[in-house]
This record gives C-alpha cells, structure tokens and sequence, in this order.
C-alpha cells in the first residue's frame, strides 16, 4: 500500500507524509515494533482501535487519537518505549508518529489522509560505453507515489 499525507484540515498544515494503514492482522500486531528509528513524518493508522503499547518499539512515539469524523480527541506526545498500554476510550482510531510530529496539533484539531500525489523525478541512465568513450547519457523520468 502507498503511504498517505496525512493533513490538519484545521489549520492546512502537513503532519505526515509517510503515514500506512494498519490493516492486516500481522501489521496490526507487530506495528512500529523492532524500528531502528522512525520519522515523524511517518507512521500508522489504526482504524477501529483505542489502544496501543509500545512494547518492543525500540523509539518514542507521538500517539494522536481520533474520533470517527478524524477530528483529535486525545494526544500523547513523545510515549516512550516500553509502555504495556496507552489508551482513550472515547476513540475511534489511532494515529501512532515519530516523536515530533505533532507540534502542530491540538485536541479538536480534524484530520484528512490523502492520496500522495505522483511525483516526477529526472534521473539520468548511464549506458557504460566502451573503455575510453565517453559513456552516453539517456535522461529519463521517473514517477514515484
């Protein structure tokens, strides 16, 4: 699946844009579990949920709850490893980010994810001409989501 940015429709700013969505049952389990490091332009979502730990998450997390409109009903900034739970019942949804992430962001704040858009990178192909020729250079485009 392709990361989505996520966006504070409240103030227009970018909180993420890195962020996937936990679906299935493995990456619901294992999560950020075993990251050596995690941005906080990245993350995972977790639809239908209102707990999470950090259990074996190797670095601290910003966590933002949301309610089912995406609007944030609770933060916890910087949740540092090791913790066996962290928890709002009052959510619909978690939004776990690397720790710094949500500086910008206050409770009743509402979310949007959306769609990363297509992005078109020149790189240059070099095709290794003979020994002593200059190599020739095909330009090409690239596009990334």
């Amino acid at each position: 699946m392709t990361p989505v940015l996520v966006r504070n429709k409240t103030t227009g700013s970018v909180i993420a844009r890195g962020v996937n969505d936990a679906r299935g049952p493995l990456t619901r389990i294992l999560g950020l579990m075993g990251r050596a490091a995690v941005r906080p332009d990245e993350g995972l979502w977790f639809d239908r949920c209102w707990a999470v730990h950090t259990m074996f998450v190797r670095v601290p997390l910003d966590i933002v709850w949301l309610d089912k409109d995406l609007r944030v009903v609770e933060l916890a900034i910087n949740v540092r490893p090791w913790r066996m739970a962290v928890t709002c019942p009052r959510a619909y949804s978690v939004l776990e980010l690397g720790s710094g992430a949500t500086r910008d962001l206050l409770v009743g704040d509402k979310l949007s994810f959306e769609p990363q858009p297509l992005v078109r990178e020149p790189f240059v192909l070099h095709t290794g001409g003979a020994e002593g020729e200059s190599e020739p250079e095909i330009k090409l485009e690239r596009y990334a989501s």
